[in-house]
């Protein structure tokens, strides 16, 4: 049985190809960087691992936790995804690392949560130059790396540029704005801006993701004979105006249903994704380099908040509270799929809580090297391989400032909210409320104090992000 691919209607010459989809080999070959001394795994690494794994985060935009087949999606076609988490590894508690794409990028770079990460929000995003990114811990550890797609944490002229935060290629959006065109007139090739020539003068050709999607596959293609880590972020292009739904070229398969409009777009969208990481897992078993390279699929956020009028046709969420922006279920719980053939038992599931920024830790433990100090994450390496896991969270925090300071912590079952500075706790129980609508704050002061000590430690205070109410947040707890 094959993978599902999409295809794509790209006509560029090809030099043209050539130079947008990575120089490949001759990049490779120029990659001087020398092997470092490595720490001696622990056995379980050491029984379980030959030579270092390539590393593959595919990291779509704002999909729900129930977009996905394999998460109760009833009415999307979702078969390459869910053929992925049958033939891999299922989280069930796994947890974006921000309600926005900005902080929950950095999270899953740096190792870091949004108390103590350099990025908190959308605004004034961008990393510095002496951060500790995990392009910069693996080309130590003998990796080429790649970006592509969206990024959001840093200009071209900027600290926080792609190539000077440890990627050896990259290729997309700098600006996460930016990151809502379809067909856009200019992308990032490393620090040239490049003209996709189907959407010349105008024009409308040149999808973006087939582009991302052909650069991907491209650089699998040069790089398997190195170990590589390449990210992939897809961005979900909405046009500019507001409230509108993901576009895609082409007919859609869902245009005949009886759904509202933005549903039918959102469905397409889906399956569209779908096609694409298809497309990706097929190559990796066409290069036979599958065995060696471990794919992680997650989603940066949920999906766009409805706006409380039309129905959720899609139940995107899968019926979880809230959306992108708000740090309720909605807007932090995501899909996550890990998939290593021959090393990860096919159709796991696992209900191990796991957050961003645990993926800077796992990585580094994949590839032998040393982690750095003061992360906030910590290895899912013993989950993935199938051992018990032994180190836990004390518990998992988040702040957003998308609509002012807000603060989530979770620890065990538990789950505490606060919508403003100031504003009393919202206290919830997800074994028994996974929708969060039975606020229990006033009826378990135990547990709402233990919440406030989490909420005190979790932070540091940054100048970027004040902890202090906007106008707007004068209004009380936010309402289910």
């Amino acid at each position: 049985m094959r993978w599902t691919m999409v295809r794509f209607g790209l006509r560029p010459s090809g030099r043209a190809l050539s130079w947008v989809f990575f120089g490949g080999l001759l990049a490779a070959l120029a990659f001087t960087s020398p092997l470092t001394a490595q720490p001696i795994p622990r056995p379980l690494i050491k029984d379980a691992i030959y030579g270092k794994p390539n590393l593959v985060v595919i990291m779509a935009d704002g999909i729900g936790y129930g977009d996905l087949g394999c998460y109760g999606q009833t009415l999307v076609k979702t078969p390459n995804l869910d053929r992925l988490a049958s033939q891999g590894l299922r989280f069930t508690q796994a947890y974006a690392g921000g309600a926005e794409p900005a902080p929950s990028t950095a999270a899953l770079l740096t190792g870091r949560h949004t108390g103590h990460g350099p990025v908190r929000g959308e605004n004034r995003a961008t990393l510095a130059a002496d951060e500790v990114t995990a392009a910069k811990l693996l080309k130590q550890a003998g990796y080429i790396t790649a970006f592509i797609g969206k990024w959001g944490l840093g200009g071209n002229d900027s600290p926080g540029a792609p190539n000077r935060q440890g990627f050896d290629q990259w290729f997309g959006f700098l600006d996460n704005a930016r990151a809502r065109e379809a067909f856009p007139a200019t992308l990032w090739r490393n620090q040239i801006e490049w003209r996709p020539p189907g959407n010349a003068n105008g024009a409308r050709q040149d999808y973006a993701l087939d582009w991302f999607t052909k650069a991907a596959t491209n650089y699998l293609r040069t790089s398997k004979d190195f170990p590589f880590f390449l990210c992939l972020a897809y961005p979900t292009p909405r046009g500019e105006k507001p409230g509108a739904g993901p576009e895609t070229p082409g007919a859609s398969p869902y245009a005949d249903k009886d759904w509202p409009e933005i549903a039918k777009q959102e469905a397409a969208f889906l399956n569209r994704l779908d096609q694409y990481v298809g497309s990706l897992i097929e190559a990796l078993a066409a290069l036979k380099i599958a065995n060696k390279t471990i794919v992680f699929f997650a989603s940066d956020t949920g999906p766009p908040p409805g706006d409380g009028k039309k129905p959720d046709t899609l139940r995107r969420t899968g019926g979880l509270r809230g959306g992108r922006g708000s740090l309720f279920e909605g807007g932090l719980r995501v899909p996550l799929i890990a998939y290593w053939p021959g090393r990860i038992k096919p159709g796991t599931v696992t209900s191990q809580p796991a957050a961003f920024w645990d993926l800077l830790p796992t990585f580094a433990e994949l590839a032998g090297a040393p982690a750095p100090s003061r992360l906030d994450g910590l290895s899912l390496v013993p989950t993935l391989l199938g051992a018990r896991q032994t180190n836990q969270h004390e518990y998992l925090y988040w702040e957003s400032h998308a609509h002012g300071p807000q603060q989530a912590v979770r620890w065990a079952d538990w789950k505490a909210v606060r919508s403003a500075p100031g504003q009393p706790l919202e206290l919830y129980h997800l074994g028994r409320d996974l929708a969060e609508t039975n606020n229990l704050a006033k009826t378990h002061p135990m547990e709402t104090a233990r919440a406030e000590e989490f909420l005190e430690k979790a932070r540091t205070d940054s100048v970027h992000w004040p902890w202090k109410p906007i106008p707007s947040q004068e209004a009380g707890p936010s309402k289910p």
